[in-house]
């Protein structure tokens, strides 16, 4: 409308209609040729503003029904993307002329849904296209042994793409390898204790994984026993400290 209403006040007055044929003249022209152009918009309305001056007469009412048919029949021809502001702009422009129209509301509403339609397809292809990248990165932060950089793709992973099979099932077998090997490299640097660490930190990420929990309670096992040797244990727990290697003695056997 505003377009219209700079295009309407730019136009020559000796283009303006002067009287109400010329005016109704003026729109069945602009009728039979419904755009977006902005010369177009503002003639419509300078003959509708022209009309209403004095009050629609019967024959008027029906140039307005015919000039809403119109715009809705030229805008229910958009399909592709590129189309839709186009037409959702001329059945505003429409719509401001005749608020009430069925044909127009009708056509506002089908526009809205492609609208809404496409933002959905293109913010699924937008998270799809993330997930990608966060998995390939996963992968390469995986084999680098980054494990901050795991982490951050792994929980954005399960924000775009949660029941994806690499989020559900690769993602943390790959994030348990890299916490694995850096346990092992802490364990045989001597610091069991930041292994048993990195190994809690895994859980807190992944959950109870047997791989993790099985080198969870050996690592955790070997601080305890060392802090045995500094400290002498009571008689309950050194009892709880040889259930402990008793119980993995008996599951190496099983394995």
């Amino acid at each position: 409308a505003a377009v219209a209403l700079e295009a309407s006040r730019q136009r020559p007055a000796d283009d303006a209609p002067r009287d109400a044929a010329a005016a109704r003249t003026l729109l069945a022209a602009r009728i039979a040729q419904p755009s977006n152009d902005p010369g177009w918009q503002a003639d419509v309305a300078a003959a509708l503003d022209l009309l209403r001056e004095d009050g629609l007469e019967r024959g008027d009412e029906a140039l307005v029904e015919a000039l809403a048919r119109a715009i809705a029949h030229q805008a229910s021809r958009a399909r592709e993307p590129r189309q839709l502001a186009r037409a959702a702009g001329l059945v505003a422009f429409g719509l401001e002329q005749a608020p009430q129209s069925p044909a127009l509301l009708a056509e506002q509403a089908r526009l809205q849904g492609l609208e809404q339609a496409l933002a959905a397809r293109l913010a699924a292809e937008a998270g799809a296209a993330e997930a990608r990248a966060r998995a390939e990165s996963l992968r390469h932060a995986a084999a680098a042994g980054d494990l901050a950089k795991i982490r951050e793709s792994l929980l954005r992973l399960r924000e775009v793409a949660p029941t994806d099979a690499f989020t559900t099932r690769q993602a943390p077998a790959l994030a348990a390898g890299a916490w694995l090997d850096a346990a092992n490299r802490s364990a045989g640097g001597g610091d069991v204790a930041a292994a048993a660490g990195l190994l809690d930190q895994a859980a807190e990420l992944l959950g109870e994984r047997t791989d993790l929990q099985r080198a969870r309670t050996r690592y955790a096992l070997v601080v305890a026993i060392e802090g045995a040797a500094q400290t002498p244990l009571d008689a309950q727990a050194h009892a709880a400290l040889m259930a402990q290697l008793d119980e993995i003695a008996r599951s190496d056997g099983a394995g």
